[in-house]
């Protein structure tokens, strides 16, 4: 089990999200309790540069439902960019 103090620490740590790789997004959507999202954006490739250019569109084609999700995931994002 995660123990999502120390994971949410780490992520801090590393704030260049356009560094992050697969893993670090990976660790990042269980931090902020979209883990849902996991297997859509592995398949997908996403890393950090990747997550901050999704755009509800792209969200869309990648199947990510139901619409609360997307906007959900997108709040996330844009709290993301301002720490």
């Amino acid at each position: 089990m995660l123990n999502s103090i120390n994971l949410q620490t780490d992520m801090s740590a590393t704030q260049d999200v356009t560094r992050w790789n697969e893993q670090d997004v990976q660790a990042w959507l269980q931090v902020v309790g979209m883990q849902e999202l996991s297997d859509v954006f592995l398949v997908n490739g996403v890393v950090g540069k990747d997550l901050l250019d999704l755009t509800p569109e792209d969200l869309l084609s990648m199947k990510v439902e139901p619409s609360a999700l997307r906007h959900s995931f997108l709040r996330k994002t844009t709290m993301l960019m301002k720490e």
